[in-house]
């Protein structure tokens, strides 16, 4: 106390040392005679110094004023303004000292006076109670909490680059709520400009953040290692063998074992354990101390003995056995069987990928190019990326409910990274063991709680009951009853996600190959033929694995977990396939462009002649035959194929006339740009042509310069990478989730010809000069009708789907429409002229306005861009109307939701008569009529006379 005493005495000698000083310099001013022009000189001449006097007064004051209240109120680790007055008097003196930190920031000539390291200390010190500062450190950026930050000596950082050891935000009660936790900034470690570092953090000695990255809270940057980008990931080793060496002995990487004195890899620190206990039980760090165990934490059960051995198979890749997991009863043992010896794997990238030999991948920026890396280096990679780090405000949440015949909770692990890195946060709860049938009839379990959410039902042959051919058969039955019971009711909401059987990995179980060959293929076919069930490939995910691999029969007798660790890993990231589909953030890619030489085929067709040309059923052409197959199946799933291709015209198009080799054929392309201009623009030429964006095309090129090209100029395409092997071509292109899609309509399958007969109407439409013309000559015949059972999913793909003519922009699933009371009325309009049929293209959907009003609600009305301008759109209103009228309506009623590119329906509604009455509620008065275009014939009525 007496230290701070003495210093505001030397402040108050200070201010009166420069009252007096002043004083006596106005004296002799006025005994001289000096004018006022002199006077004003002197002033102005003087006021630099007057000011850093100013300033220094001021940083001595805010620096007394910072030790005193430091003593009396010490920063908190944690606080809540929930805690009560004191604790919300606290916080406002936290944020008193963050407000004259950003003050002092502000103020000219403040950043100058902070190279000065003496000046550097009093300015820290003027908002915190200390400052940890080495020697020959350029500081540039902001430090915020100087108090929690230790940088070392030699550091570096970075212009505007900010250090906050902090935040301040709203906790789960709506109250303000303050966490912090130290910044360590090795020595010689550098911070690029712009870059942002949060609490917790270390950057180790001599590493690097690069410019304008955001590492996110609790990181660990290992010594000599390049971090960067949104959020920082590894990106490469700094050179300096000799340094290297010495890191590779301290620094704490993602290995098995701690075998570096034997040459081995380090094995992980303690505090990466401790993050990952807190995260795999959901328990704050601080509360994972050295004496946390079972008996001290309910959540240290045999699910959450489980749930840390998954989380350390994803984060180090090692592998518990049952006996050692059933052990792990306190944080130490768990640090003991972390560190105790057991393989690794070798984990490397898909040489396809071209990522050379990493010992661990980084997650690529394009979350779609995940599923191409090797799955268990990649979940490492997430987990590495993901540790500590906080939740995003822009993830998504989807809750799921899993009841399995089995203990699944080890796939929550994988289940959760694979759904993050897609942009979803998977709220997974787990069903009371070996439930199923309970579960999917009780309207109070998991499956039925959350109407939006996704439901997963998972069995193996092993656990249904019985012992004998015909009780297992009937415990089969009575699941998929509960399951098509389920489905068939609205109660339970949401998606249901049935798997399939998988085969049979338990030594004990005693049915016949015969008999479960034909319980899996009775599940699958019933499965198939139940409406709201999409089916989980699990046996599939089973069956990659290998029978043997993927059973762990020690944990299959103590816990029921019957599967080895990469089984749940690989379940995990299926589920999160299916995640990414409904999560509706990512729509299913809608054209492959390809490359020709070296792509479609091998060698170049200008230089080989078409005789000369790698394609055939033997040989590396077999490669390229797989691979056309492969395309060509994405065809019949509704994906575009077009050609982008360096060359003449004329020789493409003789290979594939009549090359003996080719599987696709001319009519399988929907459209081509075959020239020598560069291929980011032929890309955006056909985006224009399809009417479609260009994030909607996939890019394949087995060229890494013209990808790069593309990927610079074009950077909505998704590019895939091909290796020069053609015989993993058609490996890459099924392991890519781009073009999952719901179940495909009759408009999918179509979808080429239609473009086709597109491209038709286009040619006719420039030979004829008048619109009114080139309309009539359509033959446009239009079917307006009430949605059958049959038309739904075309609908629900069509709110999915539909951007720019779409008035709600409500996305719904095939079970949401169904799922829509008898009370709201769907409607589908269809149309086809002499060219060929354009199937369902439009959707409205009419629900009552309310009780006492003489309106009706257009709650839907959209439809497909590419039949927009012929007047369907004008026909399909009036109808709709019509219907309007007869529910004895006398206005109809439009709800406008404003997105990027639906102004087009806006006009049109406007054009129409509508109005705005109510903020973006647009209203037409249903007795006047829509005047429906003289062109338009209806289906089932006599043609017009012309």
């Amino acid at each position: 106390m007496i230290r701070y005493l003495l210093i505001l005495l030397g402040i108050l000698a200070l201010l009166l040392h420069l009252v007096g000083s002043a004083l006596v310099t106005a004296g002799i001013l006025h005994a001289t005679g000096f004018t006022q022009v002199r006077s004003v000189v002197i002033w102005i001449a003087s006021a630099p110094v007057l000011y850093l006097l100013w300033l220094l007064v001021l940083v001595l004051l805010f620096m007394a004023e910072a030790q005193i209240l430091s003593r009396l109120a010490p920063k908190p680790r944690r606080l809540s303004a929930g805690d009560g007055p004191r604790a919300m008097l606290r916080l406002v003196g936290l944020a008193g000292f963050y407000r004259r930190a950003i003050m002092l920031a502000s103020l000219p000539l403040t950043a100058t006076l902070f190279q000065i390291p003496g000046l550097r200390t009093l300015i820290l010190l003027a908002y915190a109670p200390s400052a940890h500062i080495g020697k020959r450190v350029v500081v540039y950026g902001r430090i915020l909490d100087p108090d929690l930050t230790h940088i070392g000596d030699g550091a570096v950082i970075g212009a505007n680059a900010s250090l906050v050891a902090h935040t301040m935000t709203t906790g789960s009660d709506g109250k303000l709520f303050y966490a912090s936790a130290p910044i360590t900034i090795g020595p010689g470690a550098v911070v690029g400009g712009e870059s942002f570092i949060a609490m917790g953090v270390t950057v180790g000695e001599g590493a690097v953040i690069e410019l304008g990255s955001t590492v996110v809270p609790y990181t660990v940057v290992p010594p000599r290692e390049v971090w960067g980008g949104n959020p920082a990931v590894f990106l490469r080793r700094r050179p300096g063998a000799a340094h290297d060496e010495q890191v590779r002995q301290d620094e704490p990487r993602q290995h098995s074992t701690p075998q570096a004195a034997a040459g081995g890899p380090p094995a992980p620190a303690e505090e990466e354990i401790r993050r990952l206990v807190a995260e795999a039980l959901d328990l704050p760090l601080d509360r994972v101390r050295d004496d946390l165990g079972q008996a001290n934490c309910l959540q240290w059960d045999s699910l959450g003995q489980m749930a840390l051995a998954a989380a350390v198979y994803d984060r180090f890749g090692v592998t518990l056995s049952h006996e050692q997991v059933f052990s792990i009863r306190t944080l130490p043992d768990l640090v003991r069987a972390v560190h105790s010896p057991a393989p690794l794997p070798h984990l490397v990238p898909l040489p396809h990928l071209e990522d050379g030999s990493a010992e661990l991948v980084s997650p690529p920026e394009d979350p779609e190019m995940l599923p191409l890396l090797d799955h268990e280096a990649a979940t490492r990679s997430l987990a590495r990326r993901d540790h500590g780090r906080a939740r995003l405000s822009s993830w998504m949440e989807m809750p799921i409910a899993i009841a399995a015949s089995f203990t699944a909770e080890p796939l929550a692990a994988s289940l959760k990274l694979w759904s993050r890195a897609f942009g979803v946060d998977a709220q997974v709860r787990f069903c009371d063991f070996d439930q199923v049938v309970q579960v999917l009839l009780s309207p109070d379990s998991p499956l039925h709680a959350d109407p939006g959410g996704m439901k997963v039902v998972l069995v193996r042959p092993e656990d249904l009951p019985g012992s004998t051919r015909e009780e297992r058969s009937g415990s089969a039955a009575r699941v998929l009853e509960a399951v098509e019971q389920f489905a068939s009711t609205t109660a339970g909401g949401g998606a249901l996600v049935v798997g399939t059987l998988p085969p049979p990995v338990s030594d004990h179980f005693e049915a016949s190959t015969k008999e479960v060959e034909g319980l899996r293929v009775t599940w699958h076919q019933r499965l198939a033929g139940t409406a709201g069930v999409e089916v989980l490939h699990f046996a599939a995910v089973v069956e990659r694995v290998g029978t043997a691999s993927a059973a762990s029969p020690g944990f299959d007798v103590i816990a029921r977990a019957p599967y080895s660790p990469r089984v749940y890993q690989e379940l995990g990231i299926e589920l999160a396939r299916l995640v990414r589909r409904r999560s509706g953030l990512f729509a299913p890619a809608k054209v492959i462009a390809l490359d020709c030489d070296g792509t479609l085929w091998g060698g170049v067709v200008a230089e080989d002649g078409p005789d000369g040309i790698e394609l055939g059923p033997d040989g590396r052409g077999r490669g390229y035959q797989l691979f056309q197959k492969a395309l060509l199946r994405l065809k019949e799933r509704g994906v575009l194929l077009a050609l982008v291709s360096r060359n003449e015209e004329v020789d493409v198009w003789e290979v594939f006339d009549h090359h003996p080799g080719m599987v696709l054929a001319r009519r399988d392309i929907a459209a081509w740009r075959i020239d020598w201009a560069d291929k980011s623009e032929s890309l955006r030429e056909l985006a224009e042509e399809l009417n479609l964006g260009l994030d909607s095309i996939v890019f394949v090129d087995d060229d890494p310069a013209i990808r790069l090209e593309v990927i610079a100029r074009a950077p909505q395409v998704k590019v895939v990478p091909l290796s020069g092997e053609p015989e993993q071509y058609a490996g890459t292109l099924g392991r890519l989730w781009l073009f999952d899609r719901g179940l495909a309509t009759a408009e999918d399958l179509d979808r080429t010809r239609m473009i086709q007969q597109e491209g038709k109407r286009r040619r006719s439409r420039e030979t004829v000069p008048c619109i009114e013309d080139y309309l009539r000559q359509l033959e446009l015949r239009v079917d307006f009708r009430r949605a059958g059972e049959a038309d739904l999913p075309r609908v629900a793909q069509l709110t999915q789907k539909t951007n720019q003519f779409n008035l709600s922009l409500r996305r719904r699933s095939l079970e949401e429409i169904q799922a829509l009371g008898p009370e709201v009325e769907t409607y589908v309009v269809s149309a086809r002229d002499r060219f060929g049929d354009y199937g369902t293209i439009g959707v409205g959907i009419l629900a009552p306005a309310g009780e006492r009003e003489d309106a009706v609600e257009l709650d839907t009305l959209l439809v497909s861009c590419r039949a927009l301008g012929r007047g369907i759109e004008q026909a399909f209103l009036e109808r709709l109307c019509k219907v309007a009228r007869a529910r004895g309506a006398r206005r109809l009623k439009a709800p406008f939701v404003k997105g990027p590119r639906n102004q087009p329906v806006l006009r049109f509604l406007r054009q129409g008569g509508f109005v705005a009455q109510d903020g973006d509620v647009l209203q037409r008065p249903l007795e006047k009529e829509i005047v429906v275009p003289g062109h338009i014939q209806w289906e089932g009525m006599p043609a017009a006379r012309r």
